[in-house]
């Protein structure tokens, strides 16, 4: 026969009590980063769509409105052309917005 398990058998050392909490920690902290980071991720390419509400004559700035099709023909694309004020210079700048809703949206805010 085999003698009964006390109470104080069963306790645990202060050390192991420490590893598991430095663990706990740990994985705690891993998990909390990997959160964090998904939630940055997920807003970075998923940006809030915002009507546009202004134009550039809002700013002094004249303008044509401009839209054509994508390479695929799929997709129309808007935007305005503006010419320079020295014309001596036949060039012309298109200018890409990053991840804001729109370049003037990113300006203002």
């Amino acid at each position: 026969m085999s003698s009964p398990v006390t109470i104080a058998a069963r306790r645990r050392s202060p050390v192991k009590i420490a590893v598991w909490m430095l663990v706990s920690v740990v994985l705690l902290a891993v998990l909390a980063s990997c959160a964090v980071s998904i939630y940055v991720g997920w807003n970075l390419t998923h940006p809030v769509k915002e009507a546009l509400t202004s134009s550039p004559a809002e700013y002094g700035l004249s303008y044509e409105e401009a839209e054509f099709t994508s390479w695929e023909g799929d997709i129309p694309l808007q935007g305005w052309y503006m010419p320079a004020a020295d014309r001596e210079d036949p060039m012309t700048l298109i200018i890409a917005h990053g991840y804001a809703p729109c370049l003037i949206h990113s300006q203002l805010h």
